[in-house]
């Protein structure tokens, strides 16, 4: 018995329900890259965040993206199929090898989810496009796999700028082939001459309706994202420098301690050398206030690379005030520290690094802040 007849359903699940990973390619990538650069002046800028609407303008963003993954396939899908309808409806359609190129180059165009293998679709198809999108698709195709198995399929940044690349030729070859489409519907409708449109007193009414609705449930949309539990949790971490892209700032927050961890994005390390007057420093971003009674900071574990001389600040009313409670001078023996601090709320708190034991770079491999229930003490200026 055929596998379909056996269990349709299953079978069913597994095709509709297929989820290739996203964020890498075309339309994806730039919903992911626009929700995050909305984050940090939504959330976490001092001035931007408290601007009316910025949050309303980041849920968007996150709606937009968590939905164009989830149902873009479909919509897309649906889309064709009503296209591919009515063009082959017409007297004269056009030739069905365009007709799959432009169903080949429209879905891998819009695509919410990309693997390698999806470029394949296209080969056939681009050459109906004429000599020079398809000699474009084929090279820059050709350049971005071999970017990604050069560098055994990691997304680093050059993979992500071909894959951009890509993505725009798959477009350049989709518009080309567009045009024989709109062509065999413009031979079939002859142009005639439109009324003027104009705006009249009700169509202005329902546009102003429409637009507060808009407005309402985009609002309504970003309540229900902050809402969301852990949402105001987030940190975000900012730094001074960084050495590259193997100590990032980020990664002082990750719950990793081990120095095995160290180099491979488990520990922040700055490019500048901490002075007196020119300090590094890491910043930690919250997107509430965050009360904080207790900091545990690890330095790198080697008394000959850890950190000389630092303090712990926090920032209240645009000023960055220091917690006397965490102040370090001329230390040479020892790589992590315990301070229990009288209580203070803010939403930025930075590490700040005056000197280094080897006097070349601060390193940082962990941060943590914590509370012990104690009653909360808004930061002020002391």
């Amino acid at each position: 018995m055929p596998f379909l007849a056996q269990d349709p359903w299953l079978i069913a699940r597994k095709v509709f329900g297929y989820a290739s990973p996203g964020d890498a390619w075309g339309i994806p990538l730039l919903l992911h890259t626009n929700e995050e650069a909305l984050r940090f002046p939504a959330l976490y800028a001092e001035t931007w965040s408290a601007l009316p609407g910025m949050l309303d303008v980041y849920a968007l963003a996150v709606t937009a993206a968590k939905a164009y993954s989830a149902w873009g396939k479909f919509v897309i899908l649906a889309v064709m199929v009503l296209i591919a309808h009515g063009v082959n409806r017409l007297r004269n359609p056009p030739p069905l090898f365009i007709q799959c190129g432009v169903s080949a180059a429209a879905f891998l165009f819009c695509s919410p989810g990309f693997g390698l293998q999806y470029l394949a679709w296209l080969v056939p198809w681009a050459v109906a496009a004429g000599a020079l999108p398809a000699a474009l698709f084929y090279a820059i195709s050709g350049a971005f796999l071999y970017v990604m198995y050069a560098h055994n399929l990691q997304w680093t940044g050059m993979a992500m700028a071909w894959s951009l690349a890509t993505w725009l030729t798959v477009g350049t070859v989709l518009l080309t082939l567009s045009r024989r489409i709109a062509a065999a519907l413009a031979a079939e409708r002859p142009t005639r001459r439109r009324a003027g449109w104009r705006m009249t007193p009700a169509r202005a009414a329902a546009a102003a309706a429409l637009t507060v609705m808009l407005i309402a449930l985009i609002h309504a949309n970003a309540r229900a994202l902050s809402s969301t539990p852990g949402f105001y949790d987030q940190q975000f971490v900012t730094a001074s420098s960084t050495y590259n892209g193997d100590y990032p700032p980020g990664g002082a927050l990750d719950g990793r301690t081990d120095v095995t961890a160290w180099g491979i994005r488990g520990g922040w390390n700055s490019a500048g050398t901490p002075r007196d007057d020119t300090p590094e420093f890491l910043t930690v971003l919250f997107a509430a206030p965050r009360t904080v009674r207790h900091i545990t900071l690890h330095a790198y574990p080697d008394p000959h690379f850890t950190l000389r001389s630092f303090v712990f600040q926090y920032r209240a009313e645009r000023q960055w005030h220091d917690i006397e409670a965490t102040r370090v001078r001329d230390n040479l023996e020892a790589t992590r520290w315990d301070f229990d601090v009288p209580a203070v709320t803010s939403r930025q708190i930075r590490l700040l690094v005056s000197r280094a034991a080897d006097d070349e770079y601060a390193r940082v491999m962990e941060v943590e802040f914590a509370g012990d229930g104690a009653p909360s003490i808004a930061a002020t200026p002391p």
